[in-house]
C-alpha cells in the first residue's frame, strides 16, 4: 500500500488562455501551448504546498519520484515544481504517455472550449461513448490508467510518487482510485475537478 500521491493538475495553459481544446499529442507537446504566465505562478505554489506537506510529513523532497504526461503544459509545470522544492537539474522525472490528455477527436481539436459541455453531458449518460464522435471514452481513458497505476505500483512499491497530468485524465484517475470504478461512477467523473495549478494528495491507496 502506497503511503501517499501527489496529483497535481498543470498550470493555467495558453491554450487555455485561448479558449481552445488541445488534446492531440502532436498539439500538445508544442511550446506554443504551454504555460500561461499565470500558470507558472501557480506551479510554483503548488511546489510550495508539496513542500510544506513533506516538512509536515518528516520527508525530503529528493524521495519523491515524478511523472508527468508529455504535453508541453504539464512538462513545464512539473519543471518548475522541482524547481520550486530546489530539487537537482537531473532529478528524475519520467514522462509516462499515460498521463497524457484524454483525446477528444479530430471534430473538437483546436476549437472552443464549448465542446468540453458536450462530451460531458454525453459521459453523463454513457461512459463509453467516444469524446467528439471519435476521441477517447471515459473507460478508454480509466484503462490506460489502470495500467499506470499497476505499472508504477510494482516499480515503486514504497515511494511517495507525483502526477502531473490533465483535467479529464486526473478526474478519471480518481475515479479510478477512489472508488470502484464502476460505470456508475465513471458518469460522475466531474465531481472530481480540479482547478489549474491545484494539487491534491491521494493517501493511503493500493
Amino acid at each position: 500500500m502506497r503511503k501517499s500521491m501527489y496529483i497535481i493538475r498543470h498550470g493555467r495553459s495558453l491554450a487555455n488562455e485561448r479558449g481552445v481544446i488541445v488534446s492531440e499529442l502532436i498539439n500538445g507537446e508544442k511550446k506554443e501551448f504551454g504555460l500561461a504566465p499565470v500558470g507558472v505562478r501557480q506551479a510554483e505554489e503548488a511546489g510550495r504546498r508539496i513542500s510544506e506537506e513533506l516538512s509536515s510529513a518528516g520527508q525530503a523532497a529528493d524521495q519523491l519520484v515524478f511523472f508527468s504526461s508529455p504535453f508541453s503544459r504539464a512538462l513545464q509545470t512539473a519543471r518548475v515544481v522541482m524547481n520550486t522544492l530546489e530539487l537537482p537539474p537531473d532529478h528524475p522525472l519520467e514522462i509516462a504517455p499515460e498521463l497524457r490528455e484524454r483525446y477528444f477527436g479530430p471534430e473538437l481539436e483546436l476549437g472552443p472550449h464549448s465542446g468540453y459541455d458536450r462530451v460531458w453531458a454525453a459521459d453523463r449518460q454513457d461512459p463509453s461513448s467516444p469524446a467528439g464522435g471519435s476521441g477517447e471514452s471515459v473507460q478508454e481513458v480509466a484503462e490506460r490508467l489502470q495500467t499506470f497505476f499497476s505499472k508504477i505500483n510494482d516499480a515503486h512499491p514504497n515511494s511517495v510518487v507525483v502526477l502531473v497530468s490533465h483535467g479529464d485524465t486526473l478526474q478519471i484517475a480518481q475515479s479510478v482510485l477512489l472508488t470502484d470504478g464502476s460505470a456508475e461512477v465513471m458518469k460522475k467523473h466531474r465531481d472530481f475537478a480540479m482547478e489549474t495549478g491545484e494539487v491534491r494528495i491521494l493517501n493511503n491507496h493500493t
